[in-house]
């Protein structure tokens, strides 16, 4: 009879073949004249009894109590701040050991400890992350050494600046980078065609170098071909391409070292993008020149503008941003103004209308505001971002490529401590200090370690 046996088929009863118990598997197959066998589980395995095979704990499970008669038990998670010291077997736990002082680690399950990156600029193609240290990493394309590492090779995951130390801030421009440093000196690399580089020169260069008779500066700034400073007594200094203006010292000659803006109040910021260039003022004021044509100066006209021109119909503002062709002002009391290049809905107002005075984006209260090439992003106070205008390679990290003509959530991104708009690409520092980019990535400037175009935020590694 099936599922009994007996020693003795002539004479004995037939009895039901035994049943193995948790901790032990079938090591013999019964038949009519011999009993289910059952051996112990080794180590490692499970074995849940009964007539179950052996089951060799899975990767990423091991055998927790060495009993086998449980279940296999899943690896700890290594949470940020911690670090992966031994990797997890069948019979071992993963370990886990805390990062070292000044380190951390970013998700979970890091495989190392890094420097935590503090703050995020954002190029044509390429990205830089300042850390904490002082030191900067910089990622994508690299044709003309914007990447400062010696190379010009494109780097698709975040590479260190060599000999970068004491920094305090890292800007970039189209296809070149700088950085302050705690001294008040100022070091470029990258493409130097128009002498954005400030050196006196037109050659570009592979690692960082000192912008000469450059002292006391406290903040930069970076257009697509030009660079500014602000000095600590509120004046600015700008060098480069000048075609638009865009230097503000009241001509349109291109200038290989820093130069002085005229007629400019003390600032105490100062941004710039494409090829204009802003400072905000104590009381309040905007000051904007450079290339006017979509109303980016906010003077209500569409002139160029070679000296600072106060930008209309603005008060109460807390601080400024400027895109390549738009400009967003962040006031006091959480709302936002847009003015300028409006053809993909940067200027969030719903509408595709170019605006040559400031212009509210309706309904919008933020903690930061960020502008790229042709679409704008902010920050909320609950760490949620919200995106708007161009997107055609998923910049506004909504998962799709549908321009926005007001602000629309980024669905993935609940924990923002900062946020930077570049030209076709978006980066996100969380609390955590994990980077995460979308957008355009043909030459690696997500940091992910592909060329592939990101419509949600990815991280870089």
């Amino acid at each position: 009879m099936g599922g009994t046996w007996s020693g003795d088929a002539a004479s004995a009863p037939c009895i039901a073949w035994s049943t193995c118990p948790p901790g032990t598997y079938v090591e013999a197959t019964p038949s009519a004249e011999e009993d289910r066998r059952c051996a112990p589980c080794s180590t490692g395995s499970y074995c849940p009894g009964d007539t179950g095979a052996p089951r060799s704990c899975a990767e990423g499970t091991w055998d927790h109590d060495a009993s086998p008669s449980t279940a296999c038990a899943p690896w700890s998670t290594c949470r940020a701040g911690a670090y992966v010291a031994r990797e997890g077997t069948a019979t071992t736990d993963r370990g886990c050991d805390l990062c070292p002082g000044g380190q951390t680690s970013t998700g979970e399950n890091a495989a190392s400890c890094v420097v935590p990156a503090v703050a995020l600029d954002l190029g044509e193609e390429h990205t830089c992350a300042r850390h904490h240290d002082g030191t900067a990493r910089c990622w994508g394309w690299n044709r003309f050494g914007a990447l400062g590492d010696g190379t010009d090779d494109d780097r698709l995951t975040p590479t260190p600046v060599p000999g970068l130390q004491d920094t305090t801030q890292v800007v970039t421009g189209w296809f070149h980078t700088c950085a302050l440093r705690t001294d008040g000196s100022v070091r470029c690399w990258g493409s130097n065609e128009f002498g954005q580089l400030g050196d006196s020169t037109t050659l570009d260069r592979h690692a960082p170098t000192v912008v000469p008779a450059l002292h006391r500066v406290v903040e930069l700034a970076a257009g697509a071909f030009h660079t500014c400073a602000r000095l600590d007594d509120g004046g600015v200094q700008c060098w480069g391409w000048n075609d638009f203006g865009e230097l503000g010292d009241g001509t349109t000659i291109e200038r290989h070292q820093p130069t002085t803006v005229v007629n400019l109040p003390p600032a105490d910021q100062l941004v710039s993008s494409g090829y204009h260039t802003c400072t905000h003022h104590a009381e309040g004021a905007v000051r904007c020149w450079g290339s006017n044509s979509t109303g980016q100066v906010g003077d209500g006209t569409s002139t160029d503008r070679a000296t600072p021109t106060l930008v209309t119909d603005l008060s109460g503002v807390a601080s400024i941003v400027a895109g390549g062709a738009h400009t967003c002002a962040l006031l006091a009391n959480a709302s936002v103004k847009c003015w300028g290049l409006n053809a993909a809905g940067a200027l969030g107002d719903g509408t595709t209308t170019d605006r040559h005075v400031p212009t509210i984006v309706p309904g919008l209260l933020a903690a930061e505001v960020t502008a790229g090439g042709h679409h704008t992003c902010a920050r909320h106070v609950s760490g949620a971002v919200s995106c708007w205008g161009f997107n055609g390679y998923g910049e506004l990290g909504d998962g799709t490529t549908t321009d926005r003509h007001a602000p629309s959530l980024v669905p993935a991104l609940s924990r923002a401590a900062k946020v930077v708009a570049g030209t076709y690409h978006t980066c996100a520092l969380d609390t955590d200090h994990a980077v995460l980019c979308w957008g355009a990535n043909r030459n690696g400037q997500v940091g992910d370690g592909t060329r592939l175009d990101r419509l949600i935020p990815t991280r870089a590694h």
